[in-house]
């Protein structure tokens, strides 16, 4: 089974995905408003409402409507794949400068047969948690 590359979300629609992701009973819009209001967000309903539906397209969450009741919102994904999602790109960053630095340092170090088994080993535990994650 193949994973689709996750849809990137701007940095107001994530402010909304991290109240909602706390709550997976769901949330009615006005209780997001108020949760929101409490975090100093003072925005217009229309523009909540933009969000939730930018974010119902991009697959982060999803609504529901009971007769005489009003939406509740929930988040697709659990609050562990969410976090995963939207710290992949600094992630990623991340372990590029922390390779490029040992790259140069493996370039320029001799290194002893002991530490060169140790890197290996790594990089085999490496390995391992990518296969994990693709299964």
């Amino acid at each position: 089974m193949t994973r689709r590359k996750p849809i990137e979300i701007s940095s107001s629609e994530r402010i909304v995905m991290d109240i909602i992701i706390k709550y997976p009973e769901g949330l009615s819009f006005q209780e997001i408003v108020t949760l929101l209001q409490e975090e100093g967000k003072i925005w217009h309903a229309s523009t909540i409402a933009t969000f939730l539906k930018r974010l119902e397209k991009k697959e982060y969450l999803f609504h529901t409507k009971k007769l005489k009741q009003k939406y509740r919102y929930f988040s697709k994904l659990s609050e562990r794949d969410y976090y995963i999602m939207n710290n992949l790109k600094e992630e990623k960053q991340r372990i590029a400068k922390n390779i490029k630095d040992f790259s140069n340092a493996f370039d320029h170090q001799q290194f002893t047969f002991t530490e060169l088994e140790e890197i290996l080993e790594y990089v085999g535990k490496l390995q391992e948690c990518i296969n994990k994650r693709e299964s």
